[in-house]
């Protein structure tokens, strides 16, 4: 079983925290052998948005760049759009 983790930034909230914890906290499976350890892949992007600009320091511009998208598009994922 291949497992990768992200935890959110509690210091970047953003309209879908309450659903984040819906799904075991900061914690994300990517992959595993039960499938109810898995969550929906909006959940993980979240996450991993999230751990980016935790990494980051909150510096979107950089994060933007390490996540491949536009500003814009970062912007929009930060707000849960």
């Amino acid at each position: 079983m291949t497992e990768e983790t992200t935890t959110p930034s509690s210091s970047h909230s953003h309209s879908h925290a309450d659903e984040l914890e819906d799904y075991g906290g900061g914690h994300v499976l990517v992959a595993s052998d039960d499938p109810s350890e898995l969550v929906p892949l909006e959940v993980v992007e979240q996450r991993y948005v999230a751990r980016v600009m935790e990494a980051v320091g909150g510096n979107k511009t950089l994060a933007a760049r390490i996540l491949g998208v536009d500003r814009k598009t970062l912007y929009r994922k930060l707000r849960g759009a």
